[in-house]
């Protein structure tokens, strides 16, 4: 399968008025490839991204030609920013986002300080992303942030989520979508009968043809950063 490559641009910007503000810059590096286009858009927003949702609709940060974000924090804060892929007519498999350093002439912020996850799409209460109030019906909500998506399967013909249980002679998936009253207590697993694990690293995702993937990715500005301008990239890499 062909390896495709894609660059999302990062510029960390540091300025020093009564504290230490952050002003995050991410531009989508020009790109001839037409299999997924990348859309960087505001992660706090009332907008729900789902898979077949339009681009149209999306809440981009910035004019769409842009690709421009900008986010404000102080040394020791953690900061978002967003970013979805959209396939083409072909899916995506194995893609992977891997950032770099932040590099200045004021010194480094390294890799480790900037985690990223998938926005996992799964079932819950129809009132669910509007509403706290009991409801049977069920509706998709991008809800989970997650280093393994495949740590929940969702079943759109069903309706359903099934939880991977990392047991020690095997992966099992457990339905998890069972319709309880408000009123039924809730029940405590013991995490030897329910073994669940996200990974500690950022793993690989599949993409399905004309399909949204959002993914979460948040910077950590330590405390010891010194003002200046940092740049670095999120390379975002896929099988095919």
């Amino acid at each position: 399968m062909k390896k495709q490559t894609l660059n999302v641009i990062i510029i960390v910007v540091f300025m020093c008025v009564a504290a230490i503000l952050l002003h995050q810059f991410m531009s989508v590096a020009e790109t001839a490839t037409s299999s997924v286009q990348v859309y960087i858009i505001k992660p706090i927003t009332s907008q729900k991204i789902l898979p077949d949702t339009s681009p149209s609709s999306f809440p981009l940060a910035g004019k769409p030609t842009d690709n421009v974000i900008k986010v404000s924090a102080c040394k020791g804060e953690y900061e978002p920013a967003s970013l979805v892929l959209r396939s083409s007519v072909s899916s995506l498999e194995g893609v992977l986002l891997e950032p770099t350093d932040l590099k200045g002439s004021s010194g480094m912020i390294g890799r480790n300080n900037i985690d990223i996850r998938t926005v996992k799409v799964w079932y819950q209460a129809g009132t669910a992303w509007y509403d706290i109030r009991s409801n049977p019906n069920a509706v998709l909500v991008p809800e989970l942030l997650l280093h393994d998506d495949s740590i929940i399967r969702v079943d759109t013909q069903t309706q359903s989520n099934y939880l991977k249980l990392s047991y020690p002679e095997g992966i099992k998936y457990q339905d998890i979508s069972t319709r309880i009253h408000s009123s039924e207590r809730s029940v405590i697993h013991d995490i030897k009968e329910f073994p669940v694990r996200d990974s500690k690293a950022f793993l690989p995702v599949d993409i399905p043809a004309k399909s949204n993937k959002q993914f979460w990715i948040t910077i950590f500005v330590p405390p010891d950063t010194i003002p200046g301008t940092y740049f670095g990239k999120i390379f975002i890499k896929s099988r095919s």
